[in-house]
């Protein structure tokens, strides 16, 4: 025997659903920016120490300090692996010391404009445009 009437969601319920899973994907996307772009942070500090310890290793031992202007530099002449896709790293050397800076790598991404500088006096990296909104 057949029933006449079918059980089923009606075009207004399946909309109200696709709304509600909209507006959860669109705040949950926002959080998931700004986790991502701390990461990316936490990364630039992590390499910039990693340099200015592999910059004093080689300064104790050539009595200079290494100057570069490319990952690919840095990681042949401090013996790193530094990945290329997240930051370009820059170390300029002068008069006994030594200053590394990571720029952030914008290619094609908005609201990341972020540069951390890190002086071989000085004991934390200093940031500027590192704002995550």
């Amino acid at each position: 025997m057949y029933t006449k009437y079918k059980r089923s969601f009606t075009l207004m319920e399946l909309l109200v659903v696709v709304m509600v899973i909209g507006v959860l994907a669109a705040i949950g996307n926002r959080g998931f920016t700004k986790m991502r772009e701390t990461t990316y942070q936490k990364e630039a500090i992590a390499n910039i120490r990693l340099i200015s310890a592999a910059e004093r290793s080689y300064g104790m031992e050539l009595g200079t300090y290494f100057s570069g202007n490319a990952v690919t530099d840095i990681n042949n002449g401090l013996h790193l692996s530094l990945t290329e896709k997240n930051w370009d790293y820059r170390i300029q050397t002068g008069a006994g010391t030594y200053t590394v800076t990571a720029v952030r790598n914008c290619t094609g991404r908005p609201y990341c404009a972020c540069t951390y500088t890190f002086t071989q006096s000085s004991s934390e990296p200093t940031s500027s445009g590192c704002n995550v909104f």
